[in-house]
């Protein structure tokens, strides 16, 4: 037996218990920022040290540098580096804690790119936990749950101008990321309901298209809101011109019924208006401040809330005032200055550029395809949610965005792998 049969031997050895292991943490990552933040954190541990085992071992079928968002990630976290370790002491932790986070893009993208199979189990997982997501935002919104667990009620606020009711929370700790990472569960179920025929007639995924939008409305989440309509618009727009023009029609004039005759709802939109949020405000201007004082490095990354007492003192000795910067790119702008900012654009770029190829990609699947739009959209989302909060930095929106993406990065690098093979086979 030759040295090359040995190695093969050992690495189907290897992957006999190392893929099963994996498989299970990656989608721990994935469920946990809906169920826990226990399964949430335990899994995107064991990815990070199954994901270098995987890596090392010849397991991979597919280097980390060959994945577009490598260096970019590596950059990312290098100017987080020089942000903390030039800036003045903080509680820095949670900020290199985030780091690792990012890594788990790179073995999320290489388990998926060795078993593709593995995307239809995302799509059926997608639609029974919309669907349980969307019945428990309904009863915590219409207070059903009051007597109930704290599991299931732990976080509720009463709703704005809405007596006798609460804002949905789902298992989370705040309504935001709740109704952030419902929005890709949505943008899959959609995107899976227009485009694969085998999910166009089956009327669960459309009642958890429909769940997903209650979730969403009932945790009055007006950045999410946005958020919704614009990606939805964007998402609808690349399907089909025609379909997107009566879809949004009828969208609009559901959505415009419910705020027009439901006051709580009528209430929320219209707080929309600046001078309804001056603490927006505030914090806003405080981030510039932050970063005129330091404007290369920044105050260290994440470091708003523990800087504000010596930028605004009087907003830090105001409990109810924000304590973040509630703006992703401000937020960034302000903890990690000009080279954080550029590193945190540069990233968005080249998850930009391999979304567009894989658009432009015709040899897909109609599965694929969809996910491939779903990710546009989710990741459109993100992006204008990301304004109105710090999305990027919260675990619960962080990994979601991570996981997504490395589906439709692992769908176009190996679509594309097959066109560059095809011509050789003939």
């Amino acid at each position: 037996m030759n040295l090359d049969k040995l190695d093969r031997m050992q690495i189907k050895k290897i992957e006999f218990w190392l893929v099963p292991l994996l498989t299970v943490s990656v989608f721990g990552a994935f469920l946990g920022p809906y169920i826990s933040v226990t399964v949430l954190v335990v899994g995107v541990a064991l990815t990070l040290v199954l994901g270098m085992l995987f890596q090392v071992s010849g397991s991979s079928l597919i280097s980390w540098h060959q994945i577009p968002a490598f260096w970019p990630i590596l950059f990312l976290i290098t100017a987080i580096g020089f942000s903390i370790a030039l800036a003045p002491p903080y509680p820095s932790a949670k900020s290199i804690e985030k780091c690792g986070y990012l890594l788990c893009f790179l073995p999320f993208t290489s388990l998926f790119y060795k078993n593709p199979d593995l995307k239809t189990k995302v799509v059926r997982i997608a639609a029974p936990l919309a669907l349980s997501l969307g019945l428990l935002a309904s009863a915590q919104f219409l207070g059903w749950l009051e007597g109930a667990p704290a599991f299931f009620n732990k976080h509720l606020k009463p709703a704005p101008h809405a007596p006798g009711y609460y804002i949905a929370t789902g298992l989370t700790f705040h309504h935001t990321p709740f109704a952030a990472t419902v929005l890709w569960l949505f943008q899959v179920l959609l995107a899976q309901r227009i485009l694969n025929p085998q999910a166009q007639s089956k009327g669960w995924i459309t009642s958890a298209v429909m769940a997903c939008g209650v979730a969403i409305l009932t945790t009055f989440s007006r950045g999410v809101w946005l958020a919704t309509l614009l990606s939805t618009v964007l998402a609808l727009s690349l399907i089909n011109w025609r379909k997107a023009a009566s879809g949004i029609l009828v969208f609009s004039v559901l959505i415009g019924l419910l705020f027009v005759i439901s006051p709580p709802f009528q209430r929320r939109l219209h707080s929309y208006q600046l001078s309804h949020n001056p603490d927006r405000l505030a914090v806003w201007n405080i981030a510039i401040h932050m970063f005129r004082d330091s404007p290369w490095t920044g105050q260290g990354y994440h470091s708003f809330g523990s800087r504000l007492a010596e930028f605004a003192p009087d907003h830090a000795k105001d409990p109810g005032f924000p304590k973040e910067a509630h703006n992703m790119y401000l937020d960034f702008l302000a903890t990690t200055g000009i080279l954080g900012s550029l590193a945190f654009l540069n990233l968005l770029f080249a998850w930009t550029r391999i979304l567009i190829r894989g658009y432009r990609l015709r040899s897909l699947n109609p599965s694929d395809r969809a996910l491939i739009v779903a990710s546009i959209g989710g990741f459109s989302g993100f992006l204008v949610a990301g304004c109105f909060d710090r999305h990027f930095y919260m675990t619960q929106t962080l990994t979601p965005l991570l996981f997504f993406l490395s589906l439709a990065t692992s769908i176009v690098l190996r679509s594309e792998r097959a066109l560059q093979e095809a011509p050789k086979r003939l």
